[in-house]
């Protein structure tokens, strides 16, 4: 089994990728579709109770930061040449839907791939894995920055308009009690 010390080549220090932080990977990923999951039960919750205003709140705050977390994702891999290959092989839509579901994958894969060949003792495959997870790494913490704020702000905002509409409700019904 390869030794869990860092690695130093040239003026980059290759720390070890413990098994810890790619199951908490595996753990972001696997809840990252359960989010997905809950929100669109939620927006079919609503369509089925038919508040309409609040279904469509709902997806808008679904499709939007996924749409434009999607581009920024996919502009930083074209500027970065990093995912150039995987971005000119799919369509549009594609790249949209892909990239916001599976970006935490790719640093995963790179992860396994690092650790594979730093089994295998193959120092340049571990090398060039290495610089693609911590590039990787950057990219998606980057667009979570944008996505965490794009996805709670309006699910925010629409709690607060049921809450306030319920208080008015409660209010109105305690004063004719």
């Amino acid at each position: 089994m390869a030794s869990e010390e860092s690695t130093q080549v040239d003026a980059l220090m290759m720390e070890p990728i413990s098994k810890l932080s790619m199951l908490l990977t595996g753990f972001s990923i696997f809840w990252r579709f359960v989010s997905i999951f809950i929100n669109w039960s939620l927006a079919y919750e609503y369509w089925m109770e038919e508040a309409y205003g609040y279904c469509g709140w709902t997806v808008g705050s679904i499709l939007v930061p996924m749409t434009v977390t999607s581009v920024i994702y996919i502009h930083t891999l074209k500027a970065g040449h990093s995912g150039e290959k995987r971005i000119l092989e799919r369509g549009v839509y594609s790249n949209i839907v892909i990239s916001y579901l599976f970006r935490d994958v790719y640093a995963l894969n790179y992860a396994l791939k690092y650790t594979e060949a730093k089994r295998r003792d193959d120092q340049q495959e571990e090398i060039r894995y290495y610089q693609k997870l911590t590039t990787e790494e950057c990219n998606v913490s980057f667009v979570r920055l944008f996505d965490s704020f794009l996805e709670s702000a309006p699910q925010k905002i629409l709690q607060l308009v049921i809450v306030l509409r319920s208080i008015k409700d409660f209010t109105c019904n305690l004063l004719i009690i």
